[in-house]
């Protein structure tokens, strides 16, 4: 009976640990939260236009797909701060658009993954936001 009760400690230990990892990820939502709160104009992408990314990755391999995106803009002043932030239905489809499109962001911009979720635009607006 105690070696049991141990098998349970350590199995529901194990799933609280993978819960908490798993979790560590950003999303959406939080970063939809921060720039709102950071004074962006936050707008849903329409799911329309996913079809050109969601086609590259199927040529590439990849059977994830997009799930939801949003983009994000304030005018200063001196400026004009943008990202668009992607969030795929698992990780890798992530990491291989991250592959694919990398090449594709100038020097005026970066691209970040945390997860399933990529963000891309002006340093200033990631770094303010992700």
């Amino acid at each position: 009976m105690k070696k049991f009760i141990k098998v349970i400690v350590l199995a529901m230990a194990f799933v609280l640990v993978f819960a908490t990892l798993a979790s560590c990820g950003k999303s959406i939502n939080s970063i939809q939260k921060k720039a709102e709160k950071e004074g962006y104009e936050v707008e849903e992408v329409d799911s329309s236009l996913f079809s050109m990314v969601n086609a590259a990755l199927l040529l590439a391999g990849e059977d994830g797909e997009v799930e939801a995106a949003i983009e994000v803009e304030k005018e200063t002043d001196d400026d004009y701060l943008y990202a668009t932030v992607i969030e795929f239905t698992n990780a890798s489809t992530a990491k291989k658009y991250v592959e694919l499109f990398e090449k594709e962001v100038d020097d005026e911009e970066i691209m970040e993954r945390s997860g399933k979720v990529v963000i891309v635009g002006d340093k200033a607006a990631v770094e303010a936001i992700w």
